[in-house]
């Protein structure tokens, strides 16, 4: 009986990505559920003497919702870590905490009814974002989910623990959002903190325009999804500042080709799959008047005490599905050395990084002392202003 309480009582850790949604329980090495954080409508008008597994009213998530692209209008509820729709964003907490999570559960596979009252919640969420949207997520997730309580958590700090570290500057750079963020023996350093609203679905949306340039049209919801996909698969970022060269002579080797899921292939310039990340190291180059990455990574060191820099140069974390773009490390070192020579520079960057924000929640909410640092439902209806304590 202790066992199954204990299992009862397992705080459940989202991370809930503008890109990508993850969850699971407290201890678990990598997410239960994890997909698209994305919802499907059908687009199209069903004929109604015809048989069919889709209704005009149907709404489809993550997975389901990417093996249906091609009939439906595909909608990311979170903006550069602002959440625009919240109706959308409820109907994917559903289909992920009272299906796709519970049928997970041990329990739940056992014929045991598993309610989330029975849970704690640890939930991530951008520093810097609004107040009223933390006060709205939590009020969600007790009066829709009836969780007992919840923690909101910065993702680039639950980056820097999955590493077994402490001390450190995560850069956590996602669909949605870059953050870096400075934590010295446990404290976070909330005055060196940056944010840059510049992440990876700007950077697809980039190489859209850029292989536009090479004949080839893709603009709509799903098509969007494809080009993501390109640019995981085979985008990359220049090691140095340098762009790519075309070799006269030998044309094809600077082609990359890309199938496209009826079979064709595109045939796209190597040099179209480099440019769009220069959003994060050069953005002026293409409008927006954003700090480039490197600068807010090196702003953020050097706005700590000097007694504490140097470990915080010695130990930079990489995180984030963005930071997985080939040389991405390598040209983040060669821009700190253009801008300080004489610091000394360790990169770290786990081969699962993408997951390592849902790995760090899974250990800080395994914690015996994780229940010192929750917001219980009453407290939150009494004063709604706690959750705001929560991030420090």
């Amino acid at each position: 009986m202790a066992a199954m309480e204990e299992l009862y009582n397992q705080p459940i850790v989202l991370d809930n990505g503008s890109g990508t949604i993850r969850c699971g329980f407290s201890s678990d090495e990598l997410p239960r559920v994890s997909y698209s954080n994305i919802l499907g409508r059908p687009k199209y008008h069903k004929i109604d003497y015809l048989p069919s597994d889709i209704n005009p009213d149907d709404t489809f998530v993550g997975n389901q919702a990417q093996l249906r692209r091609g009939l439906l209008k595909l909608t990311y509820p979170i903006e550069h870590g602002t959440i625009n729709d919240w109706n959308t964003l409820e109907l994917i907490w559903q289909q992920l905490l009272l299906h796709d999570l519970m049928e997970s559960n041990t329990l739940a596979s056992q014929g045991n009814e598993v309610s989330l009252k029975e849970h704690t919640m640890l939930i991530t969420e951008h520093p810097f974002s609004q107040r009223r949207q933390r006060e709205k997520m939590c009020e969600i997730l007790f009066e829709s989910f009836g969780l007992g309580a919840v923690n909101v958590a910065i993702p680039a700090v639950l980056s820097l623990y999955s590493t077994g570290r402490t001390t450190g500057v995560a850069v956590d750079v996602g669909d949605g959002v870059c953050c870096v963020a400075p934590v010295f023996d446990g404290f976070a350093l909330p005055g060196s903190m940056s944010r840059i609203n510049i992440a990876g679905r700007d950077i697809t949306r980039q190489l859209q325009i850029e292989i536009m340039k090479d004949g080839y049209c893709l603009n709509s919801s799903s098509e969007f999804e494809i080009v993501r996909n390109m640019k995981e698969r085979i985008g990359f970022v220049n090691a140095s500042a340098t762009p790519v060269k075309l070799n006269s002579y030998n044309a094809d080797d600077q082609v990359e080709k890309f199938q496209l899921p009826d079979g064709k292939f595109l045939r796209v310039q190597k040099d179209s799959l480099s440019r769009p990340s220069e959003l994060l190291f050069q953005p002026q180059s293409f409008g927006p008047e954003e700090q480039s990455i490197q600068d807010a990574l090196y702003k953020s060191i050097m706005g700590a005490d000097v007694d504490i820099r140097g470990k915080f140069f010695e130990t930079i974390v990489l995180s984030g599905g963005c930071t997985m773009l080939r040389n991405f490390g390598s040209r983040l070192l060669h821009e700190l050395r253009g801008i300080d020579q004489e610091v000394k520079l360790k990169i770290y960057a786990s081969p699962e990084r993408k997951n390592n924000t849902f790995v760090g929640g899974s250990i800080l909410s395994s914690l015996s002392t994780f229940n010192n640092i929750v917001v219980s439902k009453r407290q939150f209806m009494e004063d709604p202003a706690l959750v705001h304590d929560l991030y420090f």
